[in-house]
């Protein structure tokens, strides 16, 4: 009486069989009718909104009035604005893009063009730090192969006054390979800013030319703070195993700051010096004043940075040992020694003999654990003097907010 139970049991398994094959194909029919009404009118303005009303925390706040064509490949993007918490900074009536965003899967943005005819940038914006670990380089493939902005109008908070500038460019960066070529103007102005890269490890490439062109009142001179007139170059050649270059900058047709930089086998040297006029009248240009020589040597691998820095001029010494990871924006146990054998340069009326500084940073940069020790045989303020100086404290930075660094001082 009991044999007819397989039976049953096997017309219960083929029921859930065919109940589970049915729910899959009801829900790849779902998933066929959302990726088509994605690319419908009613869907391009569902798109525009949710991008509309994105609100990151760091304030940056992007418009979309409409799309047109197909999401899936060519797009016409129409009224696109970028602003701050302080307004619009810049916008485009009208967009192309040429793309694949199925290449994100495979964690690639791949971009065919962008091509913006018109677009007026009025100021930099100003956001807020976010808080967040991002990292400094993407951790993601680009490809951009067409890359034309045809007509940028910069406002006078950015340029000093209306400019007129175009941009066109492309790149290739994935694997560990990067080809890179920008050419960047402003014909009213005369500004001119070029970066040619070719960099391609398996085929034993890697060359470099890099070129700003900054006249009296220009964008680049503006842009850059330096507000005087200047000429940078950067160029190198050779490949992954034995690479040479160097950089050159002159302000006002002074002598040139020249660095120059090696690389073999991955790892990178500088050596040279920069002109304390190049750092304009800032506490870093009295501190390099005439100029500060500059010795490095590290090497870049998984994002990490890491080896030393030696930083020296009549004024200071700087020493810095550790790593710093670019994918996790944070300090790999950063050390740095600080000597100031000149403090009139921090300070005015005070002199010191023996003044030493010592920190440590580990995590991530805005909120980096640190320990620190400052010494000094003697330090002078005006007329007060101090022997015997010693201070030391650890805490964590708060870069959005008020540090409070710890006094153990004595005397």
């Amino acid at each position: 009486m009991a044999a007819p139970a397989p039976v049953a049991r096997k017309r219960r398994v083929g029921r859930w069989q065919v109940g589970l094959l049915g729910l899959l194909i009801l829900l790849l029919v779902a998933a066929g009718a959302g990726l088509w009404w994605i690319d419908t009118p009613s869907g391009h303005r569902f798109i525009a909104a949710r991008i509309t009303q994105l609100r990151p925390a760091s304030g940056l706040r992007i418009g979309l009035g409409r799309i047109e064509g197909s999401v899936y490949k060519q797009m016409v993007l129409r009224d696109v604005t970028m602003g701050d918490p302080n307004g619009t900074v810049a916008t485009a009536p009208v967009a192309y893009l040429d793309w694949y965003p199925f290449a994100w899967f495979s964690n690639r943005l791949d971009i065919d063009r962008l091509h913006i005819p018109r677009m007026t940038f009025d100021r930099m914006p100003v956001l807020k730090p976010s808080g967040e670990k991002k990292p400094i380089l993407p951790g993601f493939d680009i490809r951009l192969a067409d890359l034309r902005i045809e007509r940028i109008e910069l406002g006078k908070a950015i340029a000093g006054q209306p400019r007129l500038a175009f941009v066109k460019g492309r790149a290739d960066i994935r694997s560990g390979r990067a080809v890179i070529a920008l050419d960047a103007r402003s014909p009213d102005a005369g500004d001119a800013l070029r970066l040619s890269l070719d960099s391609r490890p398996d085929d034993g490439r890697f060359d470099l030319e890099a070129l700003a062109l900054a006249p009296k009142g220009g964008v680049l001179a503006k842009l850059s703070g330096i507000n005087r007139p200047f000429v940078g170059r950067v160029t190198g050649s050779g490949d992954w195993k034995l690479w040479k270059g160097q950089a050159l900058l002159s302000i006002e047709g002074k002598r040139p700051s020249r660095l120059d930089i090696s690389q073999s086998e991955g790892r990178a040297k500088i050596r040279g010096t920069v002109e304390g006029a190049a750092l304009g009248s800032s506490l870093a240009g009295r501190l390099a004043d005439p100029r500060v020589r500059i010795e490095a040597e590290g090497m870049l691998a998984q994002r990490i940075l890491s080896g030393h820095l030696r930083l020296q001029s009549s004024a200071v010494r700087l020493d810095a040992t550790g790593g710093i990871d670019l994918g996790r924006s944070s300090f790999d146990n950063l050390l740095i020694d600080l000597s100031v054998p000149r403090a009139g340069a921090l300070l005015k009326n005070a002199s010191s003999d023996g003044l030493v500084a010592r920190m440590r940073l580990r995590g991530a940069f805005g909120t980096a654990a640190y320990e620190y020790l400052l010494t000094a045989k003697r330090l002078s303020l005006g007329k007060t003097r101090i022997e015997g100086l010693r201070s030391e404290g650890k805490g964590r930075l708060a870069l959005s907010d008020t540090t409070v660094i710890p006094l153990n001082l004595t005397a």
